[in-house]
């Protein structure tokens, strides 16, 4: 087992934080990302740096774990002091957001009672949680959001658009059923959650878009 043969490394004193110079990678990142959890605590029993980042692509564990919903690798990371607002200098991506924008409900939550801030934008495009979690139509994650503090009225800077309208845009812009269900579901979970319109208007929510398969 890969684990068996981890142990028997870190037992033997190979470096937990030790890095690949050609690929930037290292181990806890790499089993992170792949939610391989014992492993995981393995290394950090042993010493890795819970916030070590890739140096050539600017990702690190809790980044990956969070993006590929890896809930208990996640919870292991947290608990050993990872930062749960650490962003990605190269990308802006970070781990709430990308939580949020693949649905992750689980971790949304781990994060927020971790102090993850649920207003924190990009510092790339100005994109943040709710309206990821909103635009992809993951209501659990727009909830938990909402709950944790998310601001519903919140302004979009690159589109000028708050979650509510740009929902609502890309329902009628979107042909894709499956995306165009998503928006539809989006809109509802914004407007039920008291959203409006930049002007304090509130839309009619449209009928519900057949889906299919």
């Amino acid at each position: 087992r890969h684990g068996d043969i981890v142990a028997a490394l870190l037992a033997n004193g190979a470096d937990p934080n030790k890095e690949n110079q050609s690929t930037g990678n290292f181990p806890l990142l790499m089993t992170a990302q792949n939610g391989h959890r014992e492993i995981v605590a393995a290394l950090l029993a042993k010493g890795a740096d819970p916030n070590k980042i890739d140096q050539k692509d600017g990702i690190f564990p809790l980044l990956m774990a969070a993006q590929q919903g890896h809930g208990d690798v996640v919870a292991a990371l947290l608990a050993n002091g990872a930062d749960p607002n650490m962003e990605n200098e190269s990308t802006g991506t970070f781990p709430l957001l990308m939580a949020s924008q693949n649905g992750h409900g689980d971790i949304v939550t781990a994060l927020l009672a971790k102090g993850a801030d649920p207003n924190k934008e990009s510092e790339n495009n100005d994109f943040f949680p709710l309206i990821a979690a909103a635009g992809n139509g993951h209501v659990q994650c727009v909830a938990h959001l909402i709950a944790g503090g998310a601001n519903i009225h919140r302004i979009w800077k690159e589109a000028g658009l708050n979650s509510l309208e740009l929902c609502l845009g890309m329902f009628e812009e979107e042909n894709e059923p499956g995306f165009k269900h998503a928006c539809w579901r989006g809109a509802k979970a914004l407007l039920e959650a008291g959203a409006t319109r930049q002007d304090g208007t509130i839309p009619d929510l449209p009928p519900e878009p057949a889906q299919t398969g």
